[in-house]
This record gives structure tokens, C-alpha cells and sequence, in this order.
């Protein structure tokens, strides 16, 4: 498939990442890209102002219902449609699809990029949804039905790992991003969770996580005696100072990046070791970008799963050959 023109929607870094790779994809050469802030404004912008791509801040501020109107109108006005794609990274952003959706042509589509591993629920999502989230997934069907848009697109990095006929689903093989690096270096990176949100779908309190974290310390510095254990918080974890006196107490240097962790992995001069994450979608995507090094998934014992969502991703990971570790 191929598209000369489209809109971005997008809020996280590896959307944006997904921006780039999608444009090389389809051969997209003219767009525009609006970046929503979920607290990872600064290294969203950062990664695309460092490709030279040109965005807009979409504030949430701004007066929605205003811009819905507008959009309307220009949906049933007859005028130019100057876009033949619209390429969104919230996937249950429903509101802003419809926001976006009157400036496409005839014939055009919608794509949904990568927001981390909630594509794979998304996917197998068969539950009712709130009535008003249903209202509109009815009114965009119905404008979508009626200029012959494609809404059933996803350009995804588990593409292999989707299987339902209701969508079109393209693999983003992050070919622009695979590491060509060579040999490696002494240094172990455990890739951070949003804390408070892992412990509650869990079960278990911050400070049994914090617990299992000092077991895991512990487990690293058998496996990989004399090695740098690096590790680096979530990009939305700002409540955290636990977590730095833990490291500091336990002699793990405690890294936080100013811009993706895809990005920064990508531009490392030697392989690391061996890289570990709580169900994180950068293990997926560092499992692409780097063949040889170990990726390792971290699994917490004697907890109880509140979230189905942990499972799918476990299973997941397990057939992509990622290896699991049990703490």
C-alpha cells in the first residue's frame, strides 16, 4: 500500500518512533504530525526535532468540542480533502479519530500505530464497551461507511503475533532503527515499569515490589559478576525517589534517559549483555532491534494476575523467544 499524504495523532515516544517507520513504509512524504502530551512531551518532541519532522503540540486545553464542529462542517462541506490516511497511536482514542476524520479524501484510511502492548488486548477485545464509547464507534463507522474509508488498518511490531480477520494488519519491522552495532560492553539494563500502575494490576504493594527488586539485584550480580547493572525508570514514573536510594543502597546506577529507550539503545556503540523488563513493549521492540543479546522478561512469583492483560503479553514474549525470568 501506498499513501503520498497523511495526519499523525500521536503522544508517546514510540509512536513517534512508529511515525518515522510508517512514513518509510508507505512512502508518505507529505504530513503533518500532532503530538498530544502524556507526560513524554519532551522526548517526543526531542526524537522528531533530531529527524527534522514537523509537528504540532496539541494541547488538551484547547476546546475540543469547538474543534469537532469545525471538523463537521468541514466533513460535509464540498471542499478539498487534502489527506489520504490518518495515522493514530491512541488506539481508545476514539474522540480524536472523529476529530481528524473530515480532513481525508474519498477512499482514504485510518491506521493504528503501536501503543505499547495494548494492541494486543485491543485486537481479541470481544467486551461491551461504555455507552458512549460505542456511540461513537457507531457515528465514525457510519462517516467512514459513507466516503469509503478504510478504519481497520494496523501497522504493528507484533504483527506476527496478531491473527483476527476483522483487520489489515502490516508489520512495522523497525527497519530504520535496527541496531548495526558489534561486540559487546559490561553493562545490564533492567528497562523500568510504571510502578504504581504494575502493583495494582498485580495485586501487591509498592513495597513488596520493591522487595522483589532487591531479589532481583541479587540474582543479576550471580549471573553477571563485575557487570554494570543499569537501570532505567519509566518515562512516566516521576514518583520514584524509593527506587533511587534503592539502587544507589544495592550499587545499580539509576539512569534516567531524556529520550526514547528504543533511540537510546539504538545508539550505543557495543551491545549490552543483557536487557530485562516487567512485561515491557521495549523488550519487544529491543528484541527486534537487537538479534543477538539476550532480552529477558521479568515475571514476579506468588502474585496474582489482576490484569489478563500480563498473560496475553507473557505468552506473547514467550513464543518470540524471550526469555522469562521468574523472581
Amino acid at each position: 500500500m501506498k499513501l503520498k499524504s497523511s495526519i499523525f495523532f500521536i503522544s508517546s515516544p514510540l509512536q513517534a518512533i512508529c511515525v518515522e517507520e510508517a512514513c518509510h513504509h508507505y512512502n508518505i512524504d507529505k504530513y503533518i504530525i500532532y503530538v498530544l502530551d502524556d507526560g513524554r512531551l519532551y522526548q517526543v518532541i526531542k526524537y522528531l526535532k533530531e529527524k527534522k519532522m514537523n509537528y504540532v503540540v496539541y494541547n488538551k486545553k484547547n476546546i475540543f468540542f469547538l474543534d469537532l464542529i469545525k471538523g463537521l462542517i468541514c466533513y460535509f462541506l464540498p471542499i478539498k480533502k487534502y489527506y489520504d490516511s490518518l495515522f493514530v497511536g491512541n488506539i481508545y482514542m476514539l474522540k480524536y479519530i472523529l476529530l481528524f476524520l473530515p480532513y481525508l479524501r474519498r477512499g482514504a484510511c485510518i491506521v493504528r500505530l503501536d501503543d505499547g502492548n495494548i494492541i494486543l488486548k485491543y485486537v481479541n477485545e470481544n467486551k461491551r464497551q461504555s455507552r458512549s464509547r460505542e456511540l461513537l464507534k457507531k457515528i465514525i463507522n457510519i462517516l467512514t461507511a459513507i466516503k469509503n474509508i478504510k478504519s481497520n488498518i494496523l501497522f504493528s511490531v507484533f504483527a506476527d503475533e496478531l491473527s483476527n480477520s476483522k483487520y489489515l494488519i502490516e508489520k512495522n519491522s523497525l527497519n530504520l532503527l535496527k541496531s548495526k552495532i558489534h561486540g559487546n560492553n559490561n553493562n545490564v539494563f533492567i528497562i523500568g515499569t510504571f510502578i504504581d500502575e504494575f502493583c495494582h494490576d498485580f495485586g501487591i504493594t509498592r513495597s513488596l515490589f520493591l522487595i522483589k527488586f532487591k531479589l532481583l539485584i541479587s540474582e543479576l550480580q550471580k549471573r553477571y559478576p563485575g557487570k554494570k547493572i543499569i537501570y532505567i525508570p519509566h518515562g512516566r514514573e516521576s514518583n520514584n525517589e524509593d527506587v533511587v536510594l534503592l539502587c544507589k543502597k544495592l550499587h545499580v546506577d539509576f539512569l534516567k534517559l531524556n529520550e526514547c529507550v528504543e533511540i537510546y539503545f539504538s545508539k550505543l556503540e557495543s551491545n549490552p549483555i543483557a536487557v530485562l523488563g516487567f512485561a515491557s513493549s521495549a523488550l519487544f521492540t529491543l528484541h527486534i532491534i537487537f538479534k543477538s543479546v539476550p532480552i529477558i522478561n521479568i515475571y514476579l512469583k506468588n502474585s496474582k494476575i489482576v490484569n489478563d492483560e500480563y498473560r496475553v503479553i507473557n505468552e506473547v514474549y514467550n513464543r518470540a523467544k524471550i526469555q522469562l525470568l521468574e523472581i
